[in-house]
């Protein structure tokens, strides 16, 4: 039985010790981290809408308030409706 042990760790050792395995494991979280600071710094970048509101009645602001409220919801809302689609399996919420 230890021959095959001896074997195994060698084989084992020569496997992580290997330029590939190395390289991947110091350049994937380098390049997930990069990716996602590269996200991120492009989702901060989006320039912001601004609106002016002419309304002499003051009665359209509150609307339009209201509806900008409401599609933010209903945005998230979807968003969170298509996570849990992609991330649930379907076969087992049935059964």
């Amino acid at each position: 039985m230890r021959p095959i042990l001896l074997i195994a760790w060698r084989e084992y050792k020569q496997y992580i010790l290997s330029r590939g395995f190395l390289l991947f494991m110091i350049l994937f979280p380098v390049g997930v981290g990069f990716i996602g600071t590269t996200v991120g710094f492009l989702e901060s970048s989006k320039p912001s809408r601004h609106y002016v509101i002419f309304d002499q009645t003051g009665e359209s602001a509150d609307l339009i308030e209201e509806e900008i409220d409401w599609r933010n919801r209903r945005a998230v809302l979807t968003a969170w409706d298509a996570y849990v689609a992609t991330a649930t399996d379907k076969a087992a919420l049935k059964g």
